[in-house]
């Protein structure tokens, strides 16, 4: 058993002073690490033509899909554009499927 799971079974013990400033720095380290914000890598971005080639479908299959819902195309000022990751969470769940 290791600390988190002792702390989260609401454990009674009893520590010496060394043992506590070794629980004190491993608390901090834990917090410390677990607030950090993760890095947020910025997502591609495709255009209709570039998302059905990476799909390897028509533009009117594209247009069928979005209209199935299927996809959630991104609008912004009158275009449709896709998120790589959307395209490829798209086709693993298709591979998965089959």
């Amino acid at each position: 058993m290791n600390i988190p799971e002792l702390l989260n079974q609401n454990v009674n013990f009893t520590l010496t002073s060394e043992q506590f400033f070794l629980l004190r720095d491993y608390l901090i380290d834990y917090i410390s690490a677990a607030i950090k914000q993760p890095v947020k890598v910025p997502d591609v971005t495709l255009t209709r033509q570039e998302a059905a080639d990476k799909m390897r479908i028509t533009l009117p299959t594209l247009w069928r899909y979005d209209k199935e819902n299927l996809l959630k195309p991104q609008k912004i000022g009158g275009r449709r554009i896709y998120l790589l990751s959307d395209i490829e969470a798209f086709i693993e769940k298709g591979r998965a499927a089959s």
